[in-house]
């Protein structure tokens, strides 16, 4: 197996591939490669074995939306949550004033 590319039949445990804990569709976008090296999949198999599959085993089938970042990837979900955060940090004080201000006039204009 390569850096660069995920086997799709490459099961860490019978339930989990690392397909399945590499997709990102943040990665897909922002064309990143997103491929552990070999202290990674190792990583990724021992929490796939010792966590992921007695979940399993104990709740049923579970879906993993984010089992593994690269560097390169974490840094661009880090960018868009602070961007999502900024915005959010100018556009609460607006909307609480103007729930205030509805709320204060029985809930008209």
């Amino acid at each position: 197996m390569t850096t660069n590319t995920i086997e799709k039949n490459f099961f860490l445990t019978p339930h989990f591939s690392l397909k399945e804990m590499t997709a990102s569709a943040t990665a897909n976008q922002l064309h990143i490669i997103n491929c552990p090296n070999a202290t990674q999949i190792a990583r990724l198999k021992a929490l796939c074995e010792h966590v992921l599959e007695p979940l399993r085993q104990h709740f049923g089938a579970i879906r993993i939306t984010s089992g593994f970042r690269s560097e390169r990837l974490n840094d661009a979900a880090i960018k868009a949550t602070d961007a999502i955060i900024a915005i959010w940090r100018w556009i609460l004080p607006s909307t609480i004033e103007i729930l205030n201000e509805l709320d204060n006039k029985g809930g008209k204009v």
